[in-house]
């Protein structure tokens, strides 16, 4: 059963729980978001359980008003949001419990256990405390023998009030409990002279013990991350009590002192066996740890810790441990067996023959520095995520590593030619670059890289593990290339930027320095060319070497070499080309020449020819023929050299521009155009329509579809329907300009289908095709087959439904289509059935269609009272004989109207007073006193049925619709009639 605690105005429930703690006990449920704790509330029960949870909402629910026992006024008596009775032990689970917005300047607090004997807290969910003046978040229990225990996978943050601790004693009272941390994330803030995790202002003693879990304590400006707080300055500093033990976990301490007693204090007892720990001073003057016993692990125990021992100096951690060799050599191991991060600023040393192992599945982040810079070793199943430095002086890493390189420890030897030079170390990683070497020698040249050897060796160009490098040098000599490239040039043209001659080319691969300090001049003949600052010859060469063997010479001197060096470079410049284009598409009858462009020509210089192109036989590719330079004032032909562009050929027709005709296009089926007739020019001529003649016609019509009238074009359409001669001008293309006039007789076109009609009377049809100007009609198909036209019209007949028609004209143009034949639909009559009492008909009355000739049938079944009727029916007047099983046929050629008479009510004839007979609904019932036999006969005497019948009520079943004669053995005798 779930059970509550609330207090009101200051009055306590009480709930009567098992005494055994935490067997058998019920949990108590606080939801600290009800408005029915308002105030808070108080634990008083011996051994109860509690889970607390909720957010305390100051200004919802007002300000604690539990008053803790601390204080004597009423400006100073403490409160508490959650108070633990004193003496009792208690089991409380805090499972995302906010208690936060109070007063750090007043006398508030989140839990307050001082008086408390033992109080185990839980942790679930994400909780955070607050304190106020003098109190810290959670005051624990201080009493002899007293603890505070917190576990669990939760978090909690605390942050503790005025000159208070954020987890332990409250302010000047001292503490001789301990608080015992087993598990959970725990980020605690103490403030003014008050720990992190300890004790609060002007208070002492106490002991901190942890066991486990991610622990974040700072303290205040004077306060210890984790101790006994701090205290004014004073010239002999009083000696204070108190112990940390810590064996494992990850701890974190930042204070004024990391660890120990707060400023102003000196005293103690600090022992560290295990987890990774991290004690950091943040002021002047401060330690990482501030106790008078220090003890390290000891015996199979290790731990990692993170000192720093000054404001101003590193943070700095190792492995610590007393495992020793035969060699007194420390060979402690440490195990990382969570998840870690080593932060920014954090060094971690691997000492020599120290072992760190990252455990399976755990991963080490680092974003500080890794230094195993002395021979340790780093191994395990584990994975390192290096995101900043792991230096190492070894390749004893063997677990998974990601993100950043190893930096191996790299000696550089400067290797200088007469004395030894100096050293510098660095580390590097196998993508770091190596730094280039930045040292002078005179008349030396420091060789490029470094080598794993004086002289000799390898280069190396990828760090792969620890290693020596040694610098190289070489004597400077200026060297040239055996056999210079000749520089090619062309008359008249400037050398483009890819042709340019670069004279450091002129320097072999080992000469000495940069081929840019170099200097170089022309000795003689330039032909035209300069030296650019580039080093270059550079220019346009003024005339064409005649023959091979011309040469440059080129002087080359450098401010670091005593004598220059010559060399000869061969020279060739070439004629200009000078390109004669033959005009493309050229069209060309007999005795025309080709016409041609040029292109080449030095500025300020025209080209001069002899003789013409020609054309080549059979392939048309206009040729040089016997055209020819010649000299032409600044125009010398030595300059240059003749070009024909290839391979451009020329429409040549072998006959007289006035023998060309016309090509008529379109589509022709037989001696008919079915569309339009274009007529075009011939290659080299543009053509235009003068006049169209229709062919027995008088009258001339000019055709509609020229495209511009009085202009010549490539070609015109003609789309008249009819036969005509078309009469038509050539005009020759330039520069020949003559006009030649041809006529085109018997043009035939057809642009239409036939026309086609269809007319149809029931089963009956006339088609009717025409043909206009056209071609007229080929043929024609009705259903597929082929059928003649007499005067343009074809009279038949065909089966109800849908027929196909297709008729082609002799240009091919088609017309299709279908129609639809049909029977005249027989005349529609109405039956009307009248409504009749004491029956039911089928079909049911109203009025019904019938197409003539159709059979209308009705049935008649009587109630039970008119069973014995015989009734008389009538369509319009005339007696209809019903059907063997009591139905009636009516054939329809007419309207009808139905009438029904004779329906009386049935009177059974019974001579002994005691047996009834009677029908109702297919069925025949016999109610009789006594039993019988009973006979059935038809009206015409045959026997239908013989049996016996038991004394009471008898149902008979399954005779046919019809009228029978009932006969009791006793004498009754009955006619009924059965329906159906």
């Amino acid at each position: 059963m779930k059970e509550q605690i609330i207090l009101t105005t200051g009055v306590l429930l009480f709930l009567s729980l098992v005494s055994a703690w935490g067997q058998g006990t019920s949990t108590i449920d606080i939801d600290l978001s009800d408005d029915s704790h308002k105030g808070g509330i108080t634990i008083s029960q011996d051994n109860s359980v509690y889970r607390i949870h909720g957010t305390y909402d100051v200004q919802k629910q007002g300000l604690p008003s539990q008053e803790t026992g601390y204080g004597t006024t009423d400006q100073n008596k403490s409160k508490a949001v959650i108070v633990v009775a004193s003496g009792i032990q208690v089991k409380i689970t805090l499972e995302n419990v906010n208690i936060e917005n109070l007063q750090e300047d007043e006398p508030y607090c989140a839990l307050y256990a001082d008086g408390a004997k033992k109080v185990e807290l839980t942790l679930a969910g994400d909780n955070s405390l607050a304190g106020g003046h003098d109190l810290p978040a959670i005051c624990a229990p201080t009493g002899d023998g007293t603890e505070l225990i917190i576990k669990g996978k939760g978090k909690l943050t605390v942050k503790g009030g005025n000159e208070a601790a954020g987890i332990g004693s409250r302010y000047s009272k001292d503490a001789k409990g301990t608080i015992t941390i087993e598990n959970g994330t725990i980020i605690a803030h103490g403030k003014g002279y008050g720990a992190g995790i300890g004790t609060s202002a002007n208070s002492n003693g106490g002991t901190v013990r942890i066991k486990d879990g991610n622990i974040t304590a700072t303290g205040g400006d004077s306060g210890p991350g984790i101790g006994v707080s701090g205290t004014p300055a004073h010239a002999n500093p009083p000696i204070t009590s108190g112990t940390i033990e810590i064996s494992g976990g990850i701890v974190n301490a930042t204070g004024y002192n990391g660890m120990g007693a707060g400023e102003g204090k000196v005293g103690e007892t600090v022992t560290i066996s295990g987890g990774i720990i991290s004690a950091i001073t943040n002021k002047d003057g401060g330690k990482a740890i501030n106790a008078s016993s220090y003890v390290l692990p000891s015996g199979q125990n290790s731990a990692i810790i993170f000192l720093k021992e000054y404001n101003y100096s590193s943070i700095e951690g190792s492995i610590k441990g007393s495992m020793i060799d035969g060699n007194n050599v420390d060979i402690t191991h440490y195990t990382i067996d969570r998840d870690y991060e080593i932060p920014p600023g954090y060094t971690l040393h691997i000492r020599r023959k120290q072992t760190l192992t990252i455990a399976d599945g755990v991963t080490l982040t680092n974003e500080g520095t890794i230094s195993n810079e002395d021979s340790g070793t780093i191994d395990g199943n584990g994975t390192i995520e290096n995101n900043e430095d792991l230096k190492s002086d070894n390749t004893n890493i063997k677990v998974q590593l990601n993100g950043q390189k190893i930096k191996y420890k790299v000696n550089f030897q400067t290797n200088y030619p007469i004395d030894d030079g100096t050293n510098s170390t660095e580390y590097l990683s196998e993508t770091d670059a190596l730094r280039p070497g930045e040292l002078t020698y005179t008349y030396y040249t420091l060789v490029e890289g470094w080598y794993d050897d004086r002289e000799g060796g390898n280069q190396i160009t990828k760090i792969t593990g620890p290693m020596t490098l040694y610098a190289h040098w070489t004597e400077n000599l200026i060297k040239t290339t055996a056999s210079p490239a000749t520089l090619e040039g062309t008359y008249a043209t400037p050398l483009e930027p890819n042709e340019l001659y670069d004279l450091s080319g002129l320097l072999a691969p080992d000469t000495y320095g940069d081929k840019s300090d170099y200097k170089f001049e022309i000795d003689g003949a330039a032909y035209g060319l300069t030296v650019n600052n580039d080093n270059k010859l550079c220019g346009s060469p003024n005339k064409a070497t005649a023959t091979s063997g011309a040469k440059i010479r080129i002087d080359i001197s450098h401010v670091n070499c005593e004598k220059p060096e010559s060399v000869d470079i061969p020279i060739t410049i070439h004629p200009r080309t000078l390109t004669v284009t033959p005009r493309a598409d050229q069209i060309l009858y007999k005795g025309e020449a080709p016409k041609y462009d040029t292109s080449g020509e030095a500025k300020g210089e025209t080209a001069a020819f002899s003789g013409q192109l020609a054309i080549d036989s059979p392939t048309n590719l206009i040729i040089p023929g016997d055209l020819k330079l010649i000299d032409n004032d600044k125009f010398l032909a030595s300059n240059y050299k003749l070009e024909l562009t290839p391979d451009i050929p020329c429409t040549y027709t072998d006959k007289l521009p006035e023998e060309a005709r016309v090509e008529l296009g379109g589509d022709k089926k037989g001696e008919w155009y079915a569309g339009a007739v274009i007529f075009s020019a011939p290659p080299g001529f543009t053509i235009k329509l003068k006049e169209v003649e229709e062919t027995g016609i008088q009258t001339k019509a000019i055709s509609p579809l020229i495209a511009s009238g009085e202009v010549f074009a490539a070609s015109f359409t003609f789309s008249q329907e009819g036969t005509f001669d078309v009469t038509y001008l050539l005009k020759r293309d330039d520069p020949y300009t003559q006009e030649y006039e041809h006529k085109a007789t018997d043009i035939r076109l057809d642009l239409n289908a036939p026309t086609v009609t269809v007319s149809t009377n029931n089963l009956g049809y006339t088609l009717t095709a025409t043909d206009g100007k056209g071609s007229g009609v080929a043929s024609v198909l009705i259903d597929g087959a082929s059928v003649q036209l007499t005067s343009d019209r074809y009279d038949g007949s065909g089966s109800e439904g849908l027929h196909t028609y297709k008729v082609t004209d002799h240009a091919g143009h088609e017309s299709a289509g279908t129609f639809s034949l049909a029977t005249p639909s027989p005349p529609v009559y109405t039956v009307v059935i009248p409504e009749t009492a004491n029956a039911t008909l089928t079909p049911s009355p109203g009025t019904y269609y019938y197409e003539e000739g159709d059979q209308f049938f009705l049935y008649i079944e009587l109630d039970s009272a008119y069973s014995q009727s015989t009734p008389v029916v009538k369509a319009n007047g005339r007696t209809i004989t019903p059907n063997r099983d009591g139905s009636y046929t009516i054939a329809v050629y007419e309207d009808i109207r139905i009438t029904i008479e004779d329906i009386i009510v049935s009177t059974a004839r019974i001579t002994d007073n005691k047996s009834r007979i009677r029908s109702s609904g297919g069925i025949l019932y016999i109610n009789t006193s006594a039993p019988l036999d009973v006979s059935i006969t038809t009206m015409a005497g045959k026997l239908i049925r013989h049996s016996p019948l038991p004394a009471g009520s008898n149902h008979l079943y399954g005779l046919p619709a019809g009228f029978y004669v009932v006969r009791l053995s006793n004498g009754t005798t009955a006619k009924v009639g059965i329906a159906r």
